[in-house]
C-alpha cells in the first residue's frame, strides 16, 4: 500500500466514524430511528438492536440508558471511539513523519485486530448463540 493510499484510507475512516457519531448524537432529536430487519420480519431482537440509540445515550453521557438500549453498546462504542483516535494518530504519523509505512501498517493492523476482538467478543458470541438457538432449538428468546 502506498503512503498516499494509506492516508486516503484513514481520511475516509475518520469521515465515516465522525458521521456515525454525529448521526448518533442527533438521532433523539430527529425522532425516528432505523427499524431492525430481524425485529420487523422475524419478530425477534438481534444482538445489535438498539445500538444507535445506545450510542446516542453514551454521547449524551447517559450510560444507564445506553445499557438499557443495548448491553453491547458501550464496548462497541469504545471500539469506534478508539478507532477514531487511532485513525487520527496513524494519519498524523504517516503524513508528518517519514517512518516506514510497512511498520505503521503492521502496527495499525495488529492494534485494530486486537481491539476488535476484545470489544466485539461478547457481541460475536451472543450472535452465534442466537443463531444456534434459532437453527437447532427453535427457541430465540435470549
Amino acid at each position: 500500500m502506498s503512503r498516499r493510499s494509506y492516508i486516503i484510507l484513514n481520511i475516509v475512516f475518520i469521515a465515516v466514524l465522525t458521521g456515525v457519531f454525529i448521526y448518533s448524537y442527533f438521532i433523539n432529536s430527529l425522532g425516528d430511528h432505523i427499524t431492525c430487519v430481524h425485529q420487523k420480519y422475524l419478530g425477534i431482537d438481534c444482538p445489535s438492536c438498539g445500538m444507535t440509540r445506545s450510542f446516542s445515550a453514551l454521547l449524551h453521557l447517559d450510560s444507564k440508558t445506553a445499557m438499557e438500549w443495548n448491553k453491547f453498546g458501550f464496548q462497541i462504542f469504545l471500539f469506534f471511539s478508539i478507532q477514531l483516535v487511532l485513525r487520527v494518530l496513524f494519519l498524523t504519523v504517516t503524513y508528518y513523519k517519514k517512518v516506514l509505512l510497512r511498520i505503521v501498517c503492521k502496527t495499525d493492523w495488529i492494534v485494530s485486530t486486537l481491539l476488535f476482538l476484545i470489544c466485539f467478543y461478547p457481541f460475536i458470541i451472543s450472535t452465534f448463540y442466537l443463531f444456534y438457538r434459532m437453527l437447532f432449538t427453535g427457541n430465540v428468546n435470549l
